[in-house]
């Protein structure tokens, strides 16, 4: 197995809603990382890959809803 020094980065974004709007109150958590680059490829996007969780209630759903989300630089 080949390595190489990894240029991997993680983010956490809190995404908040605007106040005075429909999203007022709302609060979703984002996590996320880099992909691999593979050492070979060819045109290869930087992407994000991660899970968003809602962490507050709101319009009657529940707090701890998760789901996976991509990112890809255009």
């Amino acid at each position: 197995m080949q390595t190489s020094p990894s240029t991997d980065i993680a983010v956490v974004v809190i995404g908040n809603g605007c106040a005075g709007t429909q999203t007022d109150g709302w609060q979703y958590d984002y996590r996320a990382s880099t992909t691999p680059k593979w050492p070979n490829g060819v045109s290869q996007m930087p992407t994000l890959v991660g899970t968003v969780i809602r962490a507050k209630p709101h319009n009657g759903a529940p707090a701890g809803v998760v789901a996976s989300f991509i990112a890809i630089k255009q």
